[in-house]
């Protein structure tokens, strides 16, 4: 299933049903909690991969000065790698942009192992055969 949850649940490291951790930039480890105190996941949870992605970038934009995204790939990888690269120069670490930094590291992850795991191509065929 590509919802939000479903793809984190499925796809990621989560440790007992609800944290993921993964190292920044700076090499520290960064937790975040999936529970009701992330207003971002509640926000995007049951949404499609694809419109999970809209509203991260959407938020980063928001909390963001622009740049133009670099290099191949998707649109969405374009746009996330993008968003990755704006985030890290964020002087305040809010609790949105925390939200939002942890969010985009957790969709680039779920992207590279769909890709890695050849997982769009099997959708793509289950939805030929449903029709």
């Amino acid at each position: 299933d590509f919802a939000y949850q479903c793809a984190v649940q499925d796809l990621l490291d989560i440790k007992q049903g609800r944290e993921y951790s993964y190292l920044n930039a700076k090499g520290k480890t960064v937790r975040r909690l999936l529970d009701s105190s992330d207003q971002l996941f509640q926000q995007i949870k049951y949404l499609h991969l694809a419109q999970a992605v809209e509203i991260i970038v959407a938020k980063a934009k928001e909390l963001g000065p622009k740049s133009k995204g670099e290099g191949g790939g998707s649109k969405d990888e374009q746009s996330l790698d993008d968003l990755q690269n704006r985030l890290k120069s964020f002087a305040d670490k809010s609790k949105a942009a925390a939200e939002v930094q942890d969010h985009t590291t957790m969709a680039q992850e779920l992207f590279a192992k769909i890709k890695a795991l050849g997982l769009k191509a099997v959708v793509m065929q289950e939805q030929i055969f449903a029709t």
